[in-house]
């Protein structure tokens, strides 16, 4: 019964990880042959999650701030 179970669990944890790899695979070809117009839109589709935007990077709460505090350490870049 024992070997069974964790056969049974071993074999779905195998099939997950193909599926995961044909995605990538086919996700991948696609990107090659150019299909895809929106690569991060795809990447949303393929995870399933949304990122949300942050409201506050480094003690920095205002859109217009937080755009100089990015551009000002891509300058520095």
């Amino acid at each position: 019964m024992r070997r069974t179970w964790a056969a049974y669990h071993y074999a779905i944890r195998r099939i997950k990880k193909e599926e995961e790899d044909i995605v990538k695979h086919r996700f991948a070809t696609a990107r090659i042959r150019d299909q895809s117009q929106d690569f991060g839109a795809e990447v949303r589709k393929m995870t399933g999650k949304s990122a949300g935007a942050s409201t506050t990077v480094n003690g920095v709460s205002e859109s217009n701030k937080i755009a100089e505090l990015f551009a000002s350490k891509y300058q520095t870049l």
